[in-house]
């Protein structure tokens, strides 16, 4: 079963006060999940905590301009799948050349392939 895993910044994530169990914060929306042309950057893994998840981290630590914690968020592929999320395979930014190719973006991303109730989030 493949994953997608993706940096995050943990602490936009977590609990707020004003925030019910659940809500999530605009700010990690618009922080964590930034679009471009529509399409989300995915790296693939093979189920954490394989090997495959430190090729994740690899791949962001040596694409970035500075080592820095990394917070990461993996989902299962095809319930990405599943949910009508299309992907595709796209050279990765960083400067391990075999790992490029573990690079996919999902594509054509609009409100209507979000799920109509908010996902539980693990707590902190």
């Amino acid at each position: 079963m493949a994953y997608l895993a993706r940096k995050i910044t943990r602490p936009k994530w977590e609990s707020r006060e004003g925030f019910a169990a659940g809500e999530i914060p605009a700010d990690a929306v618009t922080a964590d999940l930034r679009t471009t042309g529509n399409t989300l950057s995915f790296w693939t893994c093979e189920p954490p905590p394989d090997d495959g998840i430190r090729a994740v981290v690899l791949a962001l630590a040596t694409g970035a301009d500075r080592l820095d914690r990394r917070d990461l968020v993996w989902v299962e592929e095809e319930a990405l799948r599943a949910k009508g999320i299309a992907l595709n395979p796209s050279e990765g930014r960083t400067p391990v050349a075999s790992l490029r190719g573990q690079h996919v973006d999902l594509i054509r991303l609009d409100w209507d392939v979000w799920p109509q109730s908010p996902p539980s989030w693990p707590g902190p």
